[in-house]
């Protein structure tokens, strides 16, 4: 069973840009899911979808997260990444103070990762887009959510420095092998 290794920090921060070059690499990986809900979404006239039905939306992520974890574990390599996990879920809601249902703790619980690299914010390569709408300032605040919601169950969370997007990468697979052993 690969090692489960999650890639995570707030947005815009290169998270994305790492996956796609681990991809391009020959590592299995999982894709941020997101993107795809809130452009179908808007497909559908719903204009941001997290804010405005927060827990549709965060249990559409829960939901394909929850999936891809559990297709990770039928795979004979030695990792494999995922950008975002199912904290990130919950670290959302928590940072607009929204409740939600027992099972989204539950999931929590149930799915652990080997490996968290927190991407920090970074405002050099912040840029805003159709589906990231947060501001840089409230990026930072988001960031203080996910890493405060992954630490309940993985005390070790592993900070990315700023880099090249193959420095970044390059770290984190260092990282990855030295587990490994």
């Amino acid at each position: 069973m690969p090692l489960k290794i999650v890639l995570t920090g707030a947005p815009g921060t290169g998270k994305s840009t790492v996956i796609n070059l681990l991809l391009k690499d020959g590592f299995f990986c999982m894709e941020e899911i997101s993107r795809e809900i809130i452009k179908e979404a808007e497909e559908l006239g719903k204009k941001n979808y997290f804010l405005s039905e927060p827990i549709v939306f965060s249990q559409a992520i829960l939901d394909k997260r929850i999936a891809q974890y559990q297709k990770s574990q039928h795979n004979n390599v030695d990792f494999c990444f995922f950008d975002r996990g199912i904290p990130d879920v919950t670290a959302y809601l928590n940072h607009i103070n929204c409740e939600f249902p027992e099972h989204f703790t539950q999931a929590l619980e149930t799915h652990i990762y080997d490996l968290v690299f927190v991407f920090p914010p970074w405002r050099a390569i912040y840029t805003n887009d159709n589906e990231r709408f947060e501001t840089y300032e409230e990026s930072i605040l988001i960031d203080q959510s996910i890493v405060d919601e992954y630490k309940k169950k993985h005390p070790k969370v592993i900070y990315v420095p700023f880099g090249t997007p193959k420095e970044r990468a390059s770290f984190i697979l260092k990282e990855c092998y030295a587990h490994k052993l």
